[in-house]
């Protein structure tokens, strides 16, 4: 049988420098393919870490405020037995710059989970029992809810010991003192300070304002972070690593010592 000789040379494969422009154009190909995929995941990262800080900041600020605005609650609000002042003595400045610690006292029939109170009056309704609430930042750099109750501060059970966001830097709190009857902040002290240099005592605190600073979980910049944050006055360096941090902050009316 004879071999077509046209046929034959249609079908020859690739030459050596075909093959190698082949192999070289695969190459380029999936070194770009790769970079763009290694940018397009870092991009990713990048924006769902800004996403989550922003979101834990302001679900921080905003269950802190929260708080503050029930502080010094009364069912009957003539009755001034039950808790001195809504804004416990021992609410802590931490010191240069050490982290705060508030305590807020209010009258609730709910426990700190929600419940109702089991304990009930002569018309079957929950008794308010006196709920303490404390934030903090641990050493972890957790925020930190712990929450107590009982028929008074002094009795009450703890039941709560949370986590409510993590990577928590820093807490700085100030105290808005009304020295003028006004029932307006004009002057702010920080934790302790109640009575220093002049300052009213704690029974005129009318208003809070918190400061929270956060960081990303793990380093999402190109750059070390060099920024100074400003505190209500403390100074607070970043870590200089690629976090990247962002401040968070709000004034509290204390509404039921304003109303």
């Amino acid at each position: 049988m004879k071999i077509n000789a046209m046929n034959y040379r249609n079908s020859r494969g690739l030459s050596l420098i075909e093959l190698m422009v082949a192999i070289l154009l695969g190459v380029l190909l999936s070194t770009g393919m790769v970079q763009v995929f290694g940018a397009a995941k870092s991009q990713f990262y990048l924006q769902s870490s800004l996403a989550q800080l922003q979101e834990d900041g302001r679900f921080a600020v905003g269950f802190i405020a929260r708080e503050i605005r029930t502080a010094g609650y009364r069912d009957e609000v003539w009755d001034t037995t039950v808790f001195s002042f809504p804004i416990a003595a021992n609410s802590a400045d931490g010191g240069g710059t050490g982290t705060d610690k508030i305590e807020i006292i209010t009258l609730s029939n709910t426990d700190c989970f929600g419940a109702a109170n089991t304990m009930v009056d002569a018309a079957n309704d929950p008794l308010f029992y006196e709920k303490v609430s404390v934030f903090s930042v641990n050493a972890s750099d957790d925020l930190i809810h712990d929450c107590k109750y009982g028929p008074t501060a002094a009795t009450a059970v703890q039941q709560l010991n949370e986590q409510i966001v993590a990577n928590v830097e820093q807490l700085q709190i100030q105290y808005g003192l009304d020295t003028s009857g006004d029932q307006s902040a004009n002057r702010w002290v920080n934790g302790g300070n109640w009575l220093a240099n002049g300052a009213a005592p704690l029974n005129q605190v009318v208003s809070v304002r918190i400061a929270l600073l956060l960081a990303t979980e793990g380093a999402v910049s190109r750059t070390n972070d060099t920024q100074t944050f400003n505190l209500f006055g403390t100074n607070i360096a970043a870590a200089n690593d690629r976090k990247f941090r962002k401040l968070f902050s709000t004034t509290v009316n204390m509404r039921n010592l304003t109303l």
